[in-house]
């Protein structure tokens, strides 16, 4: 039994570029079906989390991030799939895509405050720059309310 255990485990964390081992197999295969659905055959899931992304305490929310292979380097995208059936894209301009160009997904976050939805950070890392993309539900879609860039450590 232990060995069954493990292994889904080890499925589990394979599963993702950017791991989330807490995650459930239930989650990860909402995730790789949104994946297929939105992103095609070729979309590879990048993370997925389980949220409150549209109500501080509801968790009613799953946010899935996938990557397009592309000449050049992948395209990213993310949405937002909520228990009760709806679809959110995360996008961050005219193409859809939650990352810019030639950026790769790095992570996300969530920041509450008072009075308004969350706040949900994507954060993508450029040639030289740290991009963040923060997001807020609208009642009706995720805009983006704020962005900003911080320079990354020198190697």
């Amino acid at each position: 039994m232990a060995k069954i255990a493990v292994l889904l485990l080890a499925a589990v964390l394979t599963s993702q570029t950017v791991k989330n081992p807490k995650l459930s197999a239930a989650d990860l295969t909402t995730a790789k079906a949104e994946v297929e659905a939105a992103g095609g055959n070729d979309a590879e899931l990048v993370y997925a989390n389980r949220l409150d992304a549209l109500e501080k305490g509801k968790f009613d929310s799953l946010a899935i991030f996938y990557l397009k292979p592309k000449p050049g380097g992948p395209l990213y995208y993310g949405l937002i799939a909520t228990d009760a059936g709806s679809k959110y894209p995360l996008k961050v301009d005219k193409s859809g895509q939650v990352l810019p160009n030639g950026d790769r997904f790095l992570r996300m976050g969530l920041k509450y405050e008072e009075g308004k939805a969350p706040l949900l950070r994507v954060m993508g890392s450029g040639r030289e720059q740290q991009h963040n993309f923060d997001f807020r539900f609208s009642g009706t879609e995720f805009t983006v309310v704020d962005r900003s860039q911080v320079p990354l450590p020198s190697h």
